[in-house]
């Protein structure tokens, strides 16, 4: 390796630790109001349970961005490498029991997919003193963005750790606590996609900005003894979820040079049960918003709204979302929403 590459090897390298918004593809760094094109966020990444929004956790990075070239510098990648403390599954659990009630006596729903009655017999346990860091793991993650322009941004995102059993039978674990059970991997893997065409071509008019991610991700249930006695109560858990938006201006103005009206759609997806509904020997498995068992319905919605910055730190937001369950009519529990919200960043 000569002079010049390695010196674009030591360029670049930036190393951070404490506490911070997990690196994983693009919208939940990029989730706040101010930033964010919606009132809303996708459902991928906030209720649909396929990764755990609004990640924040403590951990050390390591950011490369080398730079390229001499007169006209580019800086076309970016890799992010780290470990933090916490977990996917453990992480999507502890904001259940912040943000979703639950009556006195219910357990906080497991990652791992329950087992139903027509698959095996039950057993289930319970779940105490779930904390962002209920184990003595870390996990690993892994970012790379790609940009062969400066508006255009692909790339892909992984992280992969352990997670306790989130149900264990109480004899075998008496006076222990969740550190103490067997751990199972959970791990997510997603892609994503931006281009903003109105800075890649000179145009009279302005150009849409695109945007879109897909997640996919295993929460594994821990491997004990009583899978064997054929009493086990929970399964691994499959996930997929993602989002595709546009956001087209209706015109430019010249005086502040920013985006006139805005009108946008995004379509959502998100099934944090791949495996429901299926087929068994015994019989169906059917999702049922009615049911007891949680988070195993898939949910599309269509959303569609208007933003306008009045100014550059000073936006308005309008939206309707239509949200369709999986089941078709006879499972829809008519959530539909309609939100307006007014942001100023100072």
């Amino acid at each position: 390796m000569g002079q010049e590459g390695a010196a674009v090897v030591r360029r670049g390298f930036r190393t951070s630790g404490g506490v911070f918004i997990v690196p994983f593809g693009l919208e939940d760094e990029e989730h706040d109001a101010p930033v964010r094109w919606w009132v809303t966020r996708p459902l991928a990444m906030s209720v649909g349970r396929i990764y755990p929004g609004s990640w924040i956790d403590m951990g050390v990075t390591i950011k490369w961005k080398p730079t390229f070239g001499g007169a006209r510098p580019i800086r076309p990648i970016e890799i992010d490498l780290g470990v933090i403390n916490g977990d996917a599954c453990t992480q999507t659990r502890t904001m259940d029991a912040l943000y979703r009630y639950q009556p006195v006596g219910q357990a906080v729903p497991p990652c791992e997919r329950q087992l139903r009655d027509v698959e095996v017999p039950r057993g289930d346990g319970f779940v105490l003193g779930i904390t962002p860091d209920n184990n003595g793991n870390k996990s690993l993650l892994a970012r790379l963005q790609i940009r062969p322009v400066p508006a255009l941004n692909f790339g892909g995102s992984y992280i992969w750790g352990t997670h306790p059993q989130s149900q264990f039978p109480s004899p075998q674990y008496m006076g222990k606590g969740y550190p103490d059970t067997v751990q199972a991997p959970t791990w997510r893997v997603g892609a994503h996609f931006d281009l903003n065409l109105d800075e890649v071509v000179a145009s009279r008019y302005p150009l849409p900005h695109l945007r879109g991610e897909v997640v996919y991700g295993v929460d594994s249930v821990g491997k004990t003894s009583m899978m064997m006695l054929g009493e086990q109560a929970l399964a691994d858990r499959r996930m997929l979820g993602g989002y595709a938006q546009i956001a087209q201006p209706l015109w430019r103005r010249k005086k502040t040079r920013l985006p006139g009206l805005i009108v946008q759609y995004r379509f959502d997806f998100a099934d944090p049960d791949r495996a429901v509904p299926g087929r068994t020997k015994d019989g169906y498995v059917l999702s049922d918003f009615a049911d007891r068992y949680l988070y195993d319905e898939a949910l599309q919605a269509h959303v569609v709204g208007l933003r306008f910055p009045v100014l550059p730190r000073f936006n308005l937001k309008g939206e309707y979302m239509f949200v369709r369950e999986e089941g078709g009519r006879s499972n829809r529990v008519f959530n539909d929403a309609f939100s307006l919200q007014a942001v100023a960043d100072f």
